[in-house]
């Protein structure tokens, strides 16, 4: 809501130029990886954060909160491609074979990934 380097201007605005994930902290990764009570305050409100966490884990305390949520969600069959180029990415950087594509789709509809079920929390 309020990134960094924000002008009126909008020929200047930082979306043209960078990232979204760069101007959006993440919950799990940027905030709470380093500190479990991060001091939000030299942010200024209202505030935008990201996260991978489904809605049913997010804790109680924010879901009874005042805080409005967002919940985007991609097409299934584009979250298991990018989801298998992403995997693959990986397991080939270490020097092993890259997951095969009817094995992927397999696992992926039933469930068993990285995120879980889709349809469990979608």
């Amino acid at each position: 809501m309020n990134p960094m380097g924000r002008m009126n201007d909008d020929n200047n605005d930082p979306l043209l130029k960078r990232h979204p994930n760069e101007l959006m902290p993440s919950l799990e990764v940027q905030l709470f990886k380093e500190n479990p009570n991060p001091d939000l305050s030299y942010m200024p409100s209202p505030r935008i954060f990201r996260t991978h966490v489904p809605y049913p884990m997010l804790p109680e305390s924010v879901k009874n909160s005042a805080c409005k949520i967002v919940y985007i969600t991609r097409d299934p069959k584009d979250m298991f491609v990018s989801l298998w180029h992403c995997l693959n990415s990986l397991v080939t950087t270490q020097g092993n074979d890259p997951w095969p594509m009817d094995e992927a789709f397999d696992s992926f509809c039933r469930g068993v990934h990285v995120f879980g079920p889709f349809h469990d929390h979608v």
